[in-house]
């Protein structure tokens, strides 16, 4: 893993096309990774996708429109706070993530998998190799990230303490909505993923 991550870097510097090839290859893994094994078990995932897919969960509302909607003030706030290139290259990312986490929420009835603690670890491990080369493209799938960005510029918070933050929030919700134990598998999952992304 660390010599395709060592060289996916050296391929973004030099390569556009290639930059924007890993960008959309990380989406799609992500996606896989949340509509094929961590929706199906009813946990949840990180960040804004997490809130959007919990708010699935009780209004069967498609997840990527979810997900596009719920970062719409988190922009707006963006384009105040932070450099205009910087938020215009996110959110043209951001409407192709929920473009891709709409056309794939189906995606779980083809992968049958019936073990929640193999759908919490293959989910986190998905997302996290999705996130993690969307990161070595340098560049961001939206969400927590913004929000991160802005909290650094503004008050010096470090982007990785809002993101636990905002996970830890997340899980806590998820408990008193689904109940103890997903939101322990979900704990897994975001192990896993945080893992990975960062190998």
């Amino acid at each position: 893993m660390i010599n395709i991550m060592s060289k996916v870097n050296n391929i973004v510097e030099k390569n556009i096309f290639a930059r924007y090839s890993i960008i959309l290859a990380g989406m799609i893994i992500s996606s896989i990774g949340i509509n094929g094994f961590i929706r199906p078990a009813h946990l949840l995932s990180g960040g804004v996708t997490g809130l959007a897919t919990m708010i699935n969960y009780m209004t069967n509302i498609n997840v990527g429109l979810l997900t596009f909607l719920i970062n719409i003030p988190i922009f707006i706030l963006g384009f105040i706070y932070l450099d205009k290139d910087f938020c215009i290259t996110s959110l043209i990312n951001m409407v192709l993530f929920s473009l891709i986490l709409g056309v794939t929420q189906d995606i779980g009835t083809y992968i049958k998998v019936d073990d929640i603690l193999l759908q919490s670890a293959f989910g986190g491990v998905l997302c996290g190799i999705g996130i993690g080369l969307t990161f070595r493209a340098k560049s961001s799938q939206g969400g927590t990230d913004i929000i991160g960005a802005i909290l650094k510029v503004k008050r010096n918070v470090e982007v990785k303490n809002t993101a636990l933050a905002a996970n830890i929030a997340i899980v806590l919700c998820g408990s008193f909505l689904f109940g103890i134990n997903l939101a322990l598998y979900t704990l897994i999952s975001m192990f896993l993923n945080a893992q990975t992304m960062s190998v």
